[in-house]
């Protein structure tokens, strides 16, 4: 068990990003980013739960504040500072407990929206913490006011990180107790309604199931890749899973097969078969069953109707899948929205509404078939799960982090160090399931306490 911290990845900014942001903002503000710059050298080797100094893109990318404006602010004792980043309205807070240059971002909401959020990264700091940002649209259309001032109220969150399954020392499908058992590289998760697990292996080209404290492989062999449908199946690639809620039933988007498969468990084999395009014939059309194609799915969602939703990302585009009345496992496939980059994962809420990650965004899909932009402000999102209150978690896999979005739009990131972040998982308690690939191990996260929404507030600048 290893405690995270509300923020794993505190950047530091870097000497030659305070050289240019002075050239940026002028005299008034280089004793700060000087200071900034030999804080750099006084935390470089502090280390707390959780800290860790990062090169990354997002959170830890080392130009990240080259169009910051400082706003020198302060909140409580710790004199926190913030600045704003105009090309992805970002802000961010500096601890000041480390000499002064302790950096971590208060996310903003996306370009063209202001609205920011604190990425949980203070649990050392109980109490209000006050921020304000002046949005300064060089990219985009201005919303109606750009001047926005946020509080909120935090009491110490912190996220306990848990080794559930498998281990980043066992590269291997091994079958066992959770202890012992071991995965290539687990991808989508599935959870189901008794809260077993189930898991894809992408590159093991298997399903896994993890219930009563085991691991068991349930259909596919290990390395073995193919199309064969029946008891003895095989999958070439297989990412997102996901399952029907009404009969229990698993549902894989086998990528490199081009095609939706169907996994009927329950009883004393799991046999597969395909429901949705062919393998080795990928193409875009829409229709029954095997006269449907695909190119490339990654992801698959399913409604509390037992409607499919697909991300076709070889397509760029979103295909819904309905169950054909009178026939088991039959399914009519028609597009639902065009116009994306890459989608990566897909859920559905409650109320039915459809959420994809796609490039660096979250994007929603509601009733209407209308597509809109939750947030822009992501890296590379490769997992998306919605918990019964509509708030969005989300594996942002470029900054190897995983991120909650609230309905508010409110952004925060509740752990960062994986390695290669993928599918996610949450469970009615809001315990958090996530595929951390790279680490051939599936983890969880519980939350210690609460950290309060923040209320806007007039603007008084």
């Amino acid at each position: 068990m290893e405690l995270l911290g509300l923020q794993q990845s505190n950047p530091l900014l870097c000497r030659a990003d305070a050289a240019r942001t002075e050239r940026h903002h002028g005299a008034a503000d280089r004793s700060t980013w000087r200071r900034i710059a030999r804080a750099q050298r006084k935390c470089a080797d502090h280390r707390q739960p959780g800290y860790e100094q990062q090169e990354r893109s997002g959170d830890g990318k080392r130009n990240s504040l080259r169009s910051a404006a400082v706003h020198g602010r302060r909140a409580d004792d710790r004199r926190l500072r913030r600045w704003h980043e105009r090309r992805r309205h970002r802000a961010a807070v500096m601890d000041r407990r480390c000499g002064g240059g302790a950096l971590s971002d208060l996310h903003g909401a996306g370009r063209g929206d202001a609205r920011i959020g604190t990425e949980v990264v203070l649990p050392f700091l109980p109490g209000d913490i006050e921020w304000w940002v002046e949005a300064e649209f060089d990219v985009c259309p201005p919303v109606a006011s750009s001047h926005q001032h946020f509080r909120s109220t935090t009491n110490g969150v912190a996220f306990r990180l848990f080794e559930f399954a498998g281990r980043s020392d066992r590269d291997a499908t091994i079958d066992g107790s959770i202890d012992a058992a071991g995965f290539r590289t687990p991808y989508g998760l599935a959870l189901a309604a008794e809260g077993d697990l189930y898991v894809s292996d992408a590159q093991d080209d298997v399903l896994r199931h993890i219930v009563n404290g085991r691991v068991v492989t349930i259909t596919g062999t290990p390395g073995v890749g193919g199309s064969a449908d029946g008891q003895h199946a095989l999958f070439y690639q297989p990412h997102g899973i996901t399952i029907t809620p009404l009969d229990g039933w698993v549902h894989i988007a086998d990528t490199s097969n081009d095609s939706i498969r169907i996994i009927y468990t329950g009883g004393p084999f799991a046999p597969a078969f395909t429901t949705g395009g062919a393998a080795g014939q990928p193409g875009y059309v829409d229709g029954d069953g095997d006269k449907s194609r695909y190119r490339g799915p990654m992801a698959i969602a399913a409604s509390e109707r037992g409607t499919l939703y697909v991300a076709d990302s070889g397509n760029q585009v979103i295909r819904k899948m309905t169950q054909v009345p009178g026939f088991v496992g039959a399914f009519t496939a028609s597009t639902l929205a065009t116009g994306f980059n890459s989608p990566q994962a897909i859920a559905v809420g409650g109320d039915g509404t459809v959420y994809i990650a796609d490039n660096h965004s979250i994007r929603r899909i509601d009733h209407a078939g209308v597509v809109t932009t939750v947030t822009d402000a992501l890296n590379a999102p490769t997992g998306i799960a919605v918990d019964n209150r509509g708030n969005l978690y989300v594996s942002d896999s470029g900054d190897q982090t995983i991120r909650k979005i609230a309905p508010s739009g409110l952004v925060t990131t509740i752990a960062s160090g994986f390695n290669g972040p993928a599918g996610i998982a949450v469970d009615a308690s809001g315990t958090i399931y996530v595929a951390d690939s790279r680490n051939h191990r599936v983890v969880l996260l519980r939350a210690e306490a609460a950290a309060g929404a923040p209320r806007k507030r007039a603007a008084a600048h």
